[in-house]
């Protein structure tokens, strides 16, 4: 955690809006994965079969919409380094 808000603070202060909004996105669902991680890792022992299958289905679903927060920042940075709007190259279409 530490690593990513050495990472994330600095895109907050430069770069254009697109940047700033998709770092904080990224940001957030960051957070959020790791709070799940730290409820599995607290719970673990007595949580319930039930429960545990709640977690790892929300944990693959962060998962997933880290993927494509990431793709988005790195697209919103190269365009902004391009200098244009359009998008370059998505990497959650696979092209």
């Amino acid at each position: 955690m530490n690593e990513i808000r050495g990472a994330y603070f600095p895109l907050r202060l430069l770069g254009p809006a697109r940047v700033h909004q998709a770092a904080r996105e990224l940001w957030q669902l960051i957070e959020l994965h790791y709070e799940g991680i730290q409820e599995w890792a607290d719970g673990i022992m007595t949580a319930t079969d039930e429960t545990k299958a709640e977690w790892r289905s929300r944990e693959e679903q962060q998962r997933y919409a880290l993927g494509r927060a990431h793709s988005d920042l790195i697209d919103a940075v190269s365009e902004s380094l391009q200098g244009t709007d359009a998008v370059l190259r998505s990497n959650r279409d696979g092209n």
